[in-house]
């Protein structure tokens, strides 16, 4: 019997449609929340499709595509009407659904659905613990700077919002950097920079050496990273070193699938989410676990701590880690199930495509968007990396070196979504169109020491929309474009 409808989602059950759009925001943290008079996240989107905007903001979060909104419709369309819903089958059915598409069906592996990509960084640290009883874990983060915000928190095993996904009336809210019970006890994550402070990419092999090293000395367990698409694009060479825990990163999922499961068929953790790329409302996490992993937590069948209680329910777990299912609620978290409809939906669909066509579609587009750039005096295009479908972009105003950093950038982010025909004076009547347009792109990172960048990133969708009409598709970029180039050279009235 499936566990009985929550008091949340028995009332919304009774509500208009529009109710769907607070239901896929819960079973989150607060960044997820609606606020302020447009009633979005902190993000400037919310769960609801967004028809008449630009969006090239997937790299940070989403609006919800038409589609895929519609699927998440029907589903819980469905779920409504049907007393005896097996909520439980369903969720194994999407973990299913997920390793087909990752040609992982047949591996062994398993797979835990998370709240977000943040706190999926949990689960190798509860393995690494249970496998390992009483030693120290230190948890080697690479790509600082440029992998989710509150990576670091998660990787130490802590609390990093004050917003649980799975609340309960008897325990007090948690203070950020409070350790989870059971968990963050023993714990140290230690981050390794993407970049130097001139904005090259680091090389971090003699640092993970030495720290590993010191793991050594002091008998530790260590977890080391892998990121295969970070922020702007870095995918590292992966990591395999003798008596560690590897983990993937792959949170972005802008990388071929096929890597994902040599990655896993080879022994690493991988971290994954459909609300990057695949246009997933905000967050939906997950965690492959390899076959070989699968065993041996099978073997030991230790319990859960206690402080994951506030983050997993039973249902994202596995049948194969039944002994589990006990440690935690039998609640639903039904908005991390309906947001996990809508990333399985556009994974799915994705595959349409091959990985081949759309990195030469990915790759023209970016060819094509680096030439627009380069005509202004404005902005300059950061680096290249191995992933064409983010393009990340250095702002400046005035004709000095003198490049916006990341607090600038969030007021121009901010802009870029603002109607400013009336804020900024043009005779031509097309480009007051322009200005009015709400435009999205990913929210700002820190580079070096004194500079950050914007980018402009693809998704699963953009992708149809080249294949379709690539013209088209970059004809809404270069209006993008020409909107930003509008708000840099009109900073000082804009911004001061």
């Amino acid at each position: 019997m499936a566990p009985n409808i929550n008091d949340k989602v028995a009332q919304a059950s009774q509500e208009s449609f529009n109710e769907l759009s607070d239901l896929l925001t819960s079973g989150s943290d607060d960044r997820s929340r609606l606020r302020g008079p447009k009633n979005v996240n902190k993000y400037m989107t919310k769960p609801t499709p967004n028809r008449d905007c630009i969006f090239r903001a997937s790299c940070t979060c989403n609006f919800s595509t038409e589609d895929a909104y519609d699927e998440v419709s029907k589903v819980w369309n469905r779920m409504k009407a049907d007393a005896h819903f097996d909520y439980l089958g369903f969720e194994d059915e999407l973990r299913l659904r997920l390793k087909s598409a990752l040609g992982l069906a047949d591996d062994g592996c398993e797979v835990i659905f998370t709240p977000s990509g943040s706190d999926a960084e949990y689960i190798p640290v509860m393995i690494a613990k249970m496998l390992h009883p009483g030693r120290k874990v230190i948890n080697i983060v690479t790509c600082g700077g440029e992998i989710g915000s509150f990576t670091l928190d998660c990787a130490n095993g802590k609390h990093f919002s004050e917003t649980l996904p799975v609340p309960s009336p008897d325990f007090e809210q948690p203070k950020i950097g409070q350790p989870l019970k059971g968990l963050g006890e023993n714990v140290e994550a230690i981050a390794i920079k993407a970049r130097l402070k001139t904005g090259n990419i680091a090389n971090a092999t003699r640092e993970i050496e030495q720290i590993l090293e010191r793991s050594k000395k002091e008998n530790a367990v260590s977890i080391l990273h892998t990121v295969i698409g970070s922020k702007t694009g870095i995918c590292e060479s992966l990591r395999s070193k003798d008596n560690c825990i590897g983990v993937v990163d792959a949170c972005q999922a802008r990388v071929n699938f096929d890597e994902i499961k040599n990655v896993v068929q080879n022994g690493h953790f991988v971290l994954f989410t459909a609300s990057k790329f695949f246009r997933a409302p905000p967050f939906c996490g997950a965690v492959l676990v390899p076959a070989h992993y699968v065993d041996q937590i099978v073997t030991i069948q230790s319990s859960l701590p206690k402080g994951l209680n506030h983050f997993l329910t039973s249902g994202n777990i596995p049948q194969k880690f039944h002994f589990w299912k006990t440690d935690l609620s039998t609640a639903l978290n039904l908005g991390l199930i309906l947001r996990w409809v809508a990333g399985i939906y556009a994974i799915e669909k994705s595959l349409s495509i091959s990985f081949d066509e759309r990195f030469q579609l990915e790759s023209a587009w970016r060819k094509e968007i680096c030439g627009e750039v380069e005509k202004s005096p404005y902005m300059e295009i950061l680096d290249s990396t191995n992933i064409p479908s983010i393009v990340s972009i250095k702002v400046k105003i005035g004709l000095e070196n003198l490049w916006l950093r990341k607090d600038e950038l969030t007021k121009v982010c901010e802009l870029m979504t603002e109607d400013l025909a009336h804020k900024i004076d043009n005779a031509d009547q097309s480009f007051q169109y322009i200005l009015k347009k709400e435009c999205y792109m990913g929210q700002p990172v820190e580079i070096g020491s004194d500079f950050a960048v914007l980018r402009i990133a693809l998704d699963y969708e953009n992708i149809f929309q080249l294949k379709t009409n690539f013209e088209a598709t970059l004809a809404e970029d270069k209006k993008l474009l020409s909107k930003l180039q509008s708000i840099i050279k009109n900073y000082q009235s804009l911004c001061l």
